[in-house]
């Protein structure tokens, strides 16, 4: 479903994330070295929930931004939810960030029911992650990608993920799906987007 959800989304996921790091850095632009990260991770934000107002999303798709909640996007679909968020690998090792201790984002990363044991489909949560990439390393500046997480993760353990695909330009996807075990694949905890207990926090 993970795989679905990238073809479904990926191209339109990413030019908007495209359009909102090119506004990004130029606004940012005459900031000094650590005030421009911080303002380029909010303007970021910000123009891709615009961005995504604005979009034309496949059908059975629509898309709702928290404007009061700094802005936080979520894509639902017919079978999946999506969540917009900024991974951090120099603090969250792996990058993938924890839920935290609010109950709603614990429910969203752990899931109540496995489709397996009831037998039946159950809507999936998934996390689109964005992450900052040097020049010299990428030309688009940044990386994106879709994780499945499979526990709510916990400070100094890893959040657990079973499958992570990173998305790339138009329909070059070449996913490079990535399924994991919980023992190899759980990423650490974090704070980012911990917008109902701190309004300050990404």
């Amino acid at each position: 479903m993970l795989l679905q959800c990238s073809r479904e989304l990926g191209s339109t996921l990413w030019n908007a994330q495209s359009v909102a790091a090119i506004q990004a850095a130029t606004k940012a632009l005459g900031y000094s070295d650590g005030i421009d990260t911080y303002i380029r991770t909010h303007l970021m934000r910000a123009g891709f929930a615009n961005e995504m107002r604005h979009v034309n999303l496949p059908d059975g798709w629509s898309v709702d931004v928290d404007t009061a909640h700094m802005c936080k996007v979520e894509l639902h679909g017919p079978d999946c939810t999506v969540r917009y968020l900024k991974e951090n690998r120099r603090i969250h090792p792996g990058g993938v960030p924890g839920a935290g201790r609010n109950s709603r984002r614990r429910a969203y990363w752990q899931e109540a029911f496995d489709d397996k044991i009831l037998g039946i489909r159950v809507p999936k949560n998934y996390l689109l992650l964005w992450s900052e990439i040097p020049s010299d390393e990428s030309v688009y500046g940044f990386g994106l990608r879709l994780v499945h997480p499979t526990g709510a993760g916990r400070f100094g353990m890893r959040t657990p993920i079973d499958a992570s695909v990173d998305l790339m330009p138009a329909d070059g996807l070449e996913s490079m799906l990535e399924f994991t075990g919980d023992d190899d694949e759980i990423d650490f905890f974090a704070d980012i987007d911990m917008s109902l207990e701190n309004p300050h926090a990404l």
